[in-house]
């Protein structure tokens, strides 16, 4: 089924762009549009208000961590695009992530460490977790 989903390549994972955007390509994935571009405190906060619930100072860490420097916002297509993009990216903690994906090969961030030091996990990648979310996301970015 065609679909389209969102990825974002987070500060940590910008030096690792050009692999990555290498590794959507491989997965079947068709780039629709991207920009490279600063995300703002206020727009991470609403992008992100679901973690705060959460953890405040994970939520709280997490946006300095995505306002840090440039991401790049990825509009994404193909056949079950969100289950393709989350099978290449990778388990959440970079640690556990199995080799092969963008996380087990590139992330470095172990999350054990950043929950010890109160703050988000540096694990290069988001990835839209469902087809709703992907819809609600894109429109944060593409529309």
């Amino acid at each position: 089924m065609n679909e389209k989903t969102l990825a974002i390549i987070k500060p940590d994972g910008m030096k690792h762009k050009d692999e990555i955007l290498k590794r959507i390509n491989n997965a079947g994935l068709k780039v629709v549009c991207s920009s490279i571009m600063k995300v703002e405190p206020e727009s991470a906060e609403k992008f992100y208000v679901h973690v705060k619930n959460k953890s405040e100072k994970i939520y709280k860490s997490l946006i300095d961590y995505m306002t840090e420097s440039y991401v790049m916002p990825i509009l994404l297509e193909g056949d079950d695009a969100v289950k393709k993009l989350r099978a290449i990216t990778g388990h959440t903690d970079p640690e556990r992530a199995e080799k092969g994906t963008i996380r087990g090969d590139l992330g470095i961030d172990k999350m054990r460490i950043a929950d010890s030091e109160n703050r988000s996990t540096k694990n290069l990648i988001h990835s839209s977790g469902s087809i709703e979310e992907a819809e609600k996301e894109i429109k944060f970015f593409f529309e």
